[in-house]
């Protein structure tokens, strides 16, 4: 068998390459237990090009490098073990860059075209965060076609990914994804554990769809046990609303009517309205007089968003007249333009498109107004009067909303047969997110195939793939700005001056600007650094030269490494204050109004003196930074930890203790994940271990999302010396799906093992991406240069196509 292999790669795998070596010589050699020939088959790149051509997509070879990686993770530490590892996380990063930005819509249009297998392997290559929701849309499309079973396993492998998936902007949209994939497939229990993942304002959407769905389903008292232990107060109403509407539609009025009644303010009103909505019978204005009469004495503050809901059940319920009155006299004038757009939109879903255009004429706001027009667009598409939709079009100037009203319009289009204006608004349009008309493309073919044009849309589908794998600047820019880093940061400066020799920002991204401005200041290029900062826009520019002035400065790697990791001076925050608070008599007064950087300062000298044996300056020092981490705990906590390491240093342990309570009061009230990492990392400076773990296993405020603290904490426990902690959380973080090689890697530069530190530089690129593990591999690994050198090779090539 393996000179049958050896003679068809010698050949350099040409079409008609035998079926079984493509797809089942790699499985053999897995259960044959041989990861030195898994990784080798894995690593062939001609052959991987022979399965693209056989399935139309990586998500095979990807998985062969999985499993290659882990089966030598498994065997241990041997030599060549790192650089074996790097070459499979430089192939893993080769398919996932020709792979691009592909449109998550892709690949489910190839299953709508009855290519389910291809599909399926386009989906895998992606990224999480596009195969996630490509996953969904397959498993919906089969679902459709009665394929059950394949959906509900397709859904099962996207709710596997998104345990691992801890990107913080993204993550409530994937969650959800995934959540309505399963209300779709009827899977309403695996639909709700996920609403309950969600924090609670992002929880609101989600949660009214799941009480949509039990109602569809008849199951009105599980609906209503849901919204009764729903805290926030207006989902709650609009839950209420929905329960109603359908409990008369079922035929169930008297039920609704008594549910509403039971209720107060806006929950009776919109209650009954949505009953009336949903019989519209001889009872309909009895029940809308009632229910605006429920309003009468209720406070109006602040409740904009139930008095839209009510516009849009009073159109539902045939009031029309009566909401444009109740918007007329509503007390608060800045609600009445959103109440308007609700009007607007539930005219257009009830097909008065002439009364809903007047009622647009008299929008204020610029959002408002073009999110009417994708309403007035979208009910135009689906109606047929195609020649009303150009005007409106043409005045859409958010891009973001555009793309649904171009949908809808490329709809229309295809099929009124105007199929040559479709294509060519498809390729007129280009948005922010979507900088190569991929969305629009795509959404044509998958119109063209909707109406019969089946082979047009296979040859549209194709072109859209091929310019998908094509290398996009702003994605190779970051990392190259990576890779020019650490290597200037392990000493290979000439090699990353090169690598920075002409490194451009064209997007504006804060991040991308970031990392090239880091890595001219790792290769000794400060005044093009300063260049760089100086484009950025408001706060942003002064954190940037503020980064590059203390860089100048910097004596040693570390020491830049250490103006690096510093966090940037939190702007535009709300300060909040505890008033009086509990008395803290070993501690000074808040100082307010220090920057950070200054607090870190105070700490850092305070620390320094103490080793010089001028222990009267230090504690004087210590005080400072004390006083000034109190004054920013008003806003952050980011200070917290080099203060209390400071305090450490001096003995200080009831001021620790102090200080830690405050910044649990303050924790509270500030906001996200990383003030909890924050405080966390404190812990680990005073040697509460546990405490620190605890605090970063506990959600946050406004976010059931702990991922991020505690691959913090894993670098922080790391650097206290405490590897057994570290590496245990890791492994916790493993068995969920999360993974990153930059804890990994900053776990192998703390840890004094050296076989250890060469097993988990090699689970830091196993895990990837790699130019994250790159200041491990550098360190343990130098054999790996040449590698690191011709992939950024490859990456500068790529940002000349």
């Amino acid at each position: 068998m393996r000179d049958w292999a050896e003679r068809w790669r010698e050949r350099g795998w040409p079409q008609g390459s035998p079926a079984y070596l493509l797809h089942g010589w790699f499985p053999m050699l897995r259960a044959a237990g041989d990861p030195d020939a898994m990784a080798a088959c894995a690593l062939d790149a001609v052959r991987h090009d022979r399965l693209l051509a056989a399935t139309g997509g990586d998500g095979a070879a990807l998985g062969e490098i999985t499993a290659a990686g882990e089966a030598l993770l498994e065997r241990g530490d041997r030599p060549g073990l790192v650089v074996t590892l790097l070459e499979l996380a430089l192939r893993r990063s080769v398919l996932r860059d020709r792979n691009g930005r592909m449109p998550a819509e892709l690949p489910v249009a190839w299953a709508e075209l009855g290519e389910v297998d291809r599909g399926l392997a386009l989906a895998r290559g992606l990224e999480p965060v596009n195969r996630i929701p490509a996953l969904c849309g397959i498993a919906r499309f089969l679902h459709a076609e009665g394929d059950a079973e394949g959906a509900r396993a397709l859904l099962a492998e996207a709710d596997v990914l998104i345990r691992g998936f801890h990107d913080t902007v993204g993550r409530v949209t994937v969650l959800w994804t995934v959540g309505d994939a399963w209300l779709a497939v009827g899977e309403a229990d695996r639909a709700e554990r996920i609403v309950y993942e969600l924090g609670e304002l992002p929880r609101s959407r989600p949660l009214l769809d799941l009480v949509a769905f039990w109602c569809r389903a008849g199951e009105f008292r599980r609906a209503l046990d849901a919204l009764g232990a729903e805290e926030e107060r207006r989902t709650a109403v609009k839950g209420l609303g929905i329960v109603c509407g359908a409990l008369a539609e079922a035929g169930r009025e008297a039920e609704a009517l008594a549910l509403a009644r039971s209720a107060h303010g806006f929950g009776r009103a919109l209650g009954l309205v949505r009953a009336a909505a949903g019989t519209r019978g001889e009872e309909t204005d009895g029940l809308i007089v009632e229910a605006l009469a429920a309003l009468a004495g209720e406070r109006r503050a602040h409740e904009g968003e139930l008095a839209v809901e009510l516009v849009d059940a009073l159109v539902a319920a045939g009031a029309v007249d009566r909401a444009e009155t109740l918007i007329t006299y509503w007390p608060e004038a800045y609600h009445t333009d959103g109440m308007r757009l609700a009007l607007v939109r539930g005219l257009a879903r009830e097909g008065q498109l002439d009364r809903a255009e007047a009622v647009f004429d008299r929008l204020a706001s610029a959002a408002n107004r073009n999110h009417a027009r994708v309403a007035l667009i979208e009910a135009w598409a689906g109606d047929g009067p195609t020649e009303r939709i150009g005007p409106v079009l043409a005045d859409l100037d958010d891009s973001f909303v555009r793309a649904r009203a171009v949908r809808a319009v490329i709809g229309a289009l295809v099929r009124a047969g105007h199929v040559e204006e479709a294509e060519a608004l498809a390729s007129e349009e280009a948005g922010t997110a979507d900088p190569r008309r991929l969305g629009p493309r795509v959404h044509l073919a998958r119109a063209l195939a909707g109406a019969g044009h089946r082979e047009r849309a296979a040859a549209l589908l194709g072109r859209v793939e091929a310019v998908s794998r094509m290398p996009r600047y702003e994605e190779v820019v970051p990392v190259l700005a990576a890779v020019a880093e650490a290597l200037a940061l392990a000493g290979h400066g000439e090699e990353a001056r090169t690598l920075t020799d002409g490194l451009e920002v064209r997007t504006g991204r804060e991040s991308e600007l970031l990392a090239v401005v880091r890595a001219l200041l790792a290769a000794g290029r400060s005044d093009e650094a300063g260049q760089r900062a100086r484009t950025a826009r408001g706060n942003r520019r002064e954190h940037l030269l503020g980064l590059v002035a203390r860089a100048r400065d910097a004596r040693s790697p570390e020491a830049l490494l250490e103006e690096f990791e510093r966090p940037a001076e939190p702007f535009g925050c709300v300060r909040i204050s505890l008033g009086e608070g509990v008395a803290r008599p070993r501690l000074p007064a808040p100082e307010e109004n220090v920057e950070l950087v200054e607090v870190e300062r105070r700490a850092a000298r305070a620390r320094a003196l103490r080793e010089e044996g001028r222990g009267e300056e230090a504690s004087g020092e210590l005080v400072r930074a004390v006083a000034a981490a109190r004054g920013a705990l008003a806003y952050t906590a980011a200070p917290l930890p080099a203060v209390v390491r400071a305090q450490a240093a001096l003995g200080r342990t009831a001021e620790i203790a102090e200080l830690l309570d405050e910044a649990i009061l303050y924790l509270e009230h500030l906001d996200g994940r990383r003030e909890v990492s924050y405080v966390a990392r404190a812990f680990v400076a005073a040697g509460r271990y546990d405490e620190a773990l605890g605090l970063a296993r506990t959600p946050s405020r406004g976010s059931q999302d702990t991922t991020g603290p505690q691959l913090d904490l894993v670098t922080a426990l790391a650097r206290a010396g405490q590897h057994e902690r570290a590496e245990d959380l890791l492994d916790e973080l493993a068995r969920r799906g999360v993974a990153r090689a930059r804890a990994y890697a900053d776990l192998a530069l703390a840890h004094p093992d050296p076989g250890r530190t060469r097993e988990l530089t090699a689970l830091a690129l196993h895990a990837g991406p790699w130019y994250e593990a790159l200041p491990a591999v550098l360190r343990y690994e130098p054999g790996a240069l040449p590698l690191v050198l011709a992939e950024a090779d490859r990456l500068r090539r790529a940002l000349e196509v």
